[in-house]
């Protein structure tokens, strides 16, 4: 796995709607290239 720590904001629309403000965050990356 890959850490990354990244200042980000986080958008989703799909069945729901999610917004998570602009925070710095710690992003997890398998080998496949998915997120974790």
């Amino acid at each position: 796995m890959r850490p990354v720590v990244a200042r980000c904001e986080v958008v989703y629309t799909g069945r729901l709607t999610a917004r998570l403000p602009e925070a710095v965050r710690l992003l997890m990356f398998k080998a496949d290239g998915s997120a974790v």
